[in-house]
């Protein structure tokens, strides 16, 4: 077995990632940040690099670090770590999203991905972040109590609950 670990895109891995984005088919990739839309991986990649500088980034988003959970050549996750939070961000979507790739779920490396997310987030000076899901997604919230996230609350956005945890660091 080869070694997990969290990486920045790169161009080595251009077929890695473009065969995690297939696997999604039909349904949405998480992290947003890890949606391509309409750009090659290069343009992608270039965007996720301007995304981490206060100057550089889109108007309306955060700074932002996009990471792969790899294990080899095989890209099994995405996960992004915003640098601080907007209103929005606050309100629903936290400090870090991620997503892992549908043949690989229910093996752990929901929690693998987030707890190394956790140790970049304190090396970048974080003492606590805040971490969102879906009150049904049953996955992702045990990820996030794995982690030590404790619920502070939570709030309805159109037509379900959105719950809102702290994990200290």
């Amino acid at each position: 077995m080869q070694e997990i670990k969290l990486i920045k895109p790169s161009i080595e891995l251009k077929n890695a990632y473009l065969d995690f984005c297939e696997e999604w088919n039909d349904e949405k990739i998480i992290p947003y940040a890890g949606r391509m839309f309409d750009k090659t991986y290069e343009e992608w990649m270039e965007e996720k690099r301007r995304d981490e500088f206060e100057e550089t980034r889109p108007e309306n988003y955060v700074p932002s670090s996009t990471y792969f959970l790899i294990e080899g050549e095989r890209v099994l996750g995405c996960v992004n770590i915003r640098h601080r939070l907007n209103d929005r961000l606050f309100a629903l979507g936290g400090h870090i999203g991620g997503g892992i790739r549908p043949s690989e779920r229910k093996k752990g490396y929901s929690n693998l991905m987030l707890s190394k997310a956790l140790e970049i987030a304190k090396e970048m000076g974080f003492a606590a972040v805040l971490m969102t899901c879906n009150e049904d997604n049953l996955g992702s919230k045990r990820s996030i109590e794995a982690c030590g996230g404790r619920l502070e609350n939570k709030i309805y956005d159109i037509d379900h609950y959105v719950l809102r945890y702290w994990i200290e660091l």
